[in-house]
């Protein structure tokens, strides 16, 4: 199973987990064992802050019993592992696979935001210039904090 037919395997999933404000919508691959065909995969998940559990074991739980319900067993096969990260976690990563998909999460703060652009990462720093351009949300955001502004001006020039 290549990583397209996964992502199409898991859609169900995904759509029962951001409907029941579990996760958000964008997930991240990673090869289980790289350079090895066929490979199963680690995929990355990102909880979301409303989604209120006492452990991570219940939340795995219930992320287990959601992925059992919704996927089919060709498609668990082809799954490692499932990782479940925190927002912090993703932004203080220093992978930047991570940081390029935290970057689109709504819920980011300033301070988030900020960790982001310490980065230095360019394709981390566009991501985030784009964003600022086509949303108003994140754009009253950026403009509510002088250091973000600051930051964020050279680029919008």
């Amino acid at each position: 199973m290549d990583i397209e037919e996964l992502k199409s395997g898991l859609q169900k999933f995904i759509d029962k987990c951001n409907y029941d404000d579990y996760i958000y919508k964008e997930l991240s691959f990673d090869e289980a064992y790289p350079d090895i065909t066929p490979t199963s995969f680690i995929v990355n998940l990102v909880a979301k802050k409303s989604w209120e559990y006492s452990t991570i074991g219940q939340a795995l739980d219930t992320l287990i019993d959601a992925f059992r319900l919704e996927t089919e067993p060709e498609t668990r096969k082809n799954i490692f592992t499932l990782s479940l990260y925190t927002i912090d976690e993703m932004v203080n990563s220093e992978k930047k696979r991570d940081w390029e998909q935290i970057a689109k999460n709504p819920d980011l703060t300033p301070n988030q935001v900020k960790k982001l652009f310490n980065t230095g990462d360019k394709d981390v720093i566009a991501l985030l210039v784009k964003r600022y351009k086509e949303d108003q949300t994140f754009k009253a955001l950026i403009l509510a904090d002088a250091k973000l502004k600051s930051t964020m001006l050279p680029y919008t020039i």
